[in-house]
């Protein structure tokens, strides 16, 4: 649930990461008084916002999977009663 929360706090920070280039194409648009490259400014920070938010997302399920295979790998790998369980299993069969 923490790494939640820092997803959530990653996804801002990058926002502000993004909207920087845009906001020097703002001012150049506000000095220009040029409404088409305001615009421009605006396209430019939503698409690199979606493109770190498509990253943050990746590398965060890539995470978060590994993060469930191991545990369930630990779960059915160790303790006395998966280990009983897995040895009837394996002597019953033959």
């Amino acid at each position: 649930m923490l790494l939640n929360f820092l997803l959530i706090a990653a996804i801002m920070a990058a926002g502000f990461v993004a909207f920087l280039p845009a906001l020097l194409i703002w001012v150049a648009a506000g000095l220009t008084n040029t409404i088409v490259l305001a615009a421009i400014g605006f396209s430019l920070g939503i698409f690199l916002w979606l493109i770190f938010i498509v990253l943050i997302a990746g590398f965060f399920n890539a995470y978060t999977t590994s993060a469930w295979v191991f545990l369930f790998i630990k779960m059915h790998k160790e303790g006395i009663p998966s280990r009983l369980i897995h040895f009837f299993k394996h002597f019953l069969g033959k």
